[in-house]
């Protein structure tokens, strides 16, 4: 309930590993990460905001809230300000591409 921005971005990526195309971690979980992150998304720094954008693609989750007020803004600031990694472009197209998004 209390983790900060590393530790989110940790817990998150290691629930993002697939054994037999099952994730670990329940929906209650992500529901509870979730509220974590819509309190501290500004201290997440943009290589973690990219694992936790991959890992909630590969689940197809989150609330609208979590969508539009915090990951559609970072990934736009991400790509004005052409941040120079590939991995983080790569987290940010897998997101857009398994989203249900008019904005992409």
């Amino acid at each position: 309930e209390n983790l900060d921005a590393n530790s989110l971005s940790l817990v998150v990526r290691a629930f993002a590993h697939m054994f037999n195309n099952k994730m670990a971690g329940s929906d209650t979980t992500f529901a509870k990460i979730e509220q974590q992150l819509l309190k501290i998304e500004k201290s997440v720094n943009d290589v973690a905001m990219g694992h936790i954008l991959r890992t909630f693609a590969k689940r197809k989750c989150g609330t609208s809230a979590v969508h539009q007020k915090v990951f559609m803004p970072r990934i736009q600031e991400i790509v004005k300000s052409k941040i120079d990694d590939l991995n983080l472009y790569a987290d940010i197209f897998y997101y857009l591409m398994l989203q249900d998004n008019s904005d992409t």
